[in-house]
């Protein structure tokens, strides 16, 4: 018999704005203000050892902010470069931007002996990510249609941060002893073996894809 005792609470508030700015051009703006507590992330068998106090849960993310813009001329449609009366000579076009901010997500931190100080009590840095799609549309006589398409992901090549060790808060540092025993000093062959496997790819974001 497997019982789950955990409890926890959540709350927040929602915005949307979306609206038409033009014939051509559309955005939507939303943010959420969120708070996730509880006195246990994952399940856990209950025991005397077992937190009672409620604390920020693992996907606690305080502040979300994302925005879409898309800018589309239609086929047949007529659009005039801004303060020109020139007829931008392509339609059946679009273009597509959207950018998204994130609060850090919580975590553990840790004394260099490895003892925890507090549950999920500091946060990792916020993220940032923009995404860029621009699509054409070319028609082959009255029933064919090819469609040209690029999508950008993560077009500033933001480097956010995914994971970072308890003990230093840093993505590329866990704060590990590497000296020899007894000793203060650290082999040049150990120092390089270390700094290869603390770099782990896994705790960044995806750099720029272009498809």
């Amino acid at each position: 018999e497997y019982i789950s005792e955990d409890y926890g609470s959540g709350r927040g508030l929602d915005m949307n704005l979306q609206g038409a700015f033009s014939n051509f051009l559309t955005g939507t703006f939303s943010y959420s203000l969120a708070w996730a507590n509880g006195n246990n992330s994952s399940t856990v068998i209950q025991d005397e050892s077992t937190n009672l106090r409620e604390f920020p849960l693992d996907w606690d993310v305080r502040n979300n902010f994302s925005t879409n813009f898309q800018f589309r001329v239609k086929d047949g449609e007529e659009w005039f470069i801004p303060f020109t009366d020139t007829v931008f000579p392509l339609d059946d076009f679009m273009v597509n931007f959207m950018y998204s901010y994130t609060s850090g997500r919580p975590y553990t931190p840790q004394t260099a002996e490895g003892h925890a100080l507090g549950i999920n009590s500091e946060l990792m840095p916020h993220t940032e990510n923009a995404n860029l799609k621009l699509a054409k549309s070319v028609k082959f006589g009255s029933k064919r249609t090819f469609k040209l398409y690029c999508t950008i992901n993560n077009l500033f090549n933001r480097k956010n941060v995914n994971y970072v060790y308890p003990k230093t808060g840093k993505p590329d540092d866990d704060g590990a002893n590497i000296t020899a025993a007894n000793t203060d000093y650290v082999f040049a062959e150990t120092a390089y073996l270390h700094s290869l496997s603390v770099k782990n790819h896994g705790n960044w974001s995806t750099p720029r894809t272009i498809i």
